[in-house]
């Protein structure tokens, strides 16, 4: 994942995106520029350290996907979450 944060939260976002789950790269600078475009892919496609943020990215993908199953723990939570509801009207 390549950001480029202009807006609001998306700076912090970015941060936990590149140094928290490192599962991506911020770009440099405020400007999207095509030189910082080719830095970015060519640290994650190229570069060693590329291949531990795509290995990262594909747990959060599976996980993910995991998650979202119609068994997974997102079904499991809102379904609890309607017992609640249900339980407190």
């Amino acid at each position: 994942m390549i950001c480029r944060p202009f807006f609001g939260d998306q700076g912090v976002a970015g941060r936990l995106i590149e140094d928290v789950w490192e599962i991506g790269v911020v770009m440099e600078g405020k400007v999207f520029t095509k030189n910082g475009l080719l830095k970015s892919l060519n640290l994650i496609l190229v570069q060693e350290e590329g291949k531990k943020i795509r290995d990262n990215a594909l747990k959060v993908k599976q996980t993910v996907q995991d998650a979202t199953r119609p068994e997974g723990q997102a079904a499991r939570d809102l379904k609890t979450l309607i017992e609640i509801i249900s339980t407190t009207s």
